[in-house]
């Protein structure tokens, strides 16, 4: 799945948002503007507070309105246990991951990365060193 199969315009509304994220099994989206930068993230828990504060209206509200703007991100080259970290720092669910040259390359969840970790370790105590 490329990113553009994660990633909704600023002007799209909520309800369009929800679509995405049941179509593509994603929790997260990337936001993009009107010239296409990365602008922020739209989460599960961002829509939950837009429909908490705003009912049902919130569904035709546009994204804009309740992405994070002050996105945390990681590198490509960072390790697991760096992103575990991060995200645990500031209290997030769902990271992107970052190129050298900016461009978002995808996104990382913490569940992912618990998981993969667990079986790191896993492997690692089934080899005999």
């Amino acid at each position: 799945m490329s990113i553009d199969d994660r990633a909704v315009r600023e002007t799209t509304p909520i309800s369009e948002a929800i679509e995405k994220m049941r179509a593509t099994h994603q929790n997260c989206l990337l936001v993009r503007d009107r010239e296409g930068h990365g602008a922020g993230v739209i989460s599960e828990h961002d829509i939950v507070s837009a429909f908490a504060k705003n009912g049902g209206q919130a569904g035709k509200m546009p994204v804009e309105l309740f992405m994070t703007v002050d996105v945390v991100v990681i590198r490509e080259f960072h390790t697991i246990e760096d992103a575990i970290k991060l995200m645990s720092k500031h209290n997030i669910r769902h990271i992107p991951v970052v190129s050298e040259s900016g461009y978002v390359r995808g996104f990382l969840s913490i569940m992912e990365l618990v998981t993969k970790k667990m079986e790191l370790e896993a492997l690692e105590t089934a080899v005999p060193a």
